[in-house]
């Protein structure tokens, strides 16, 4: 949000007082001074659209290929703590105490695009 709003605040500077012919050239430039002042944000792009299996591997901290309830909770505040905590409950199918990756897989889907 802050972004866009300096962003703003740029194209405007740019397009003050400015004449038919020059007006074209400014907002040409425009996207060039964005990038060059904020960068590309493809890192967080990136992040945004990590597969299950890359997500669901990065939470099993000890790689034995299934969530434990301690894995799949992380360092979440209490109260947010004791909601997933329940939500591991319905998500564990078998009961087994872990959630395999397809477990993990189908709560996405059912989900949407977060899951913890």
């Amino acid at each position: 949000m802050v972004k866009a709003a300096a962003g703003y605040a740029i194209l405007r500077i740019m397009m003050q007082n400015c004449k038919e012919n020059t007006c074209m050239k400014r907002l040409l430039v425009f996207p060039v001074v964005v990038v060059a002042l904020f960068g590309l944000d493809t890192a967080g792009l990136m992040a945004q659209k990590k597969a299950p299996e890359v997500r669901y591997a990065k939470m099993d901290k000890n790689g034995d290929k299934k969530l434990s309830p301690e894995e799949f909770l992380g360092k979440k505040q209490a109260d947010k703590a004791a909601r997933l905590k329940k939500r591991f409950g319905k998500l564990d199918k078998n009961n087994d105490g872990f959630l395999s990756l397809e477990e993990y897989k189908a709560a996405r889907k059912g989900k949407g695009a977060t899951l913890v």
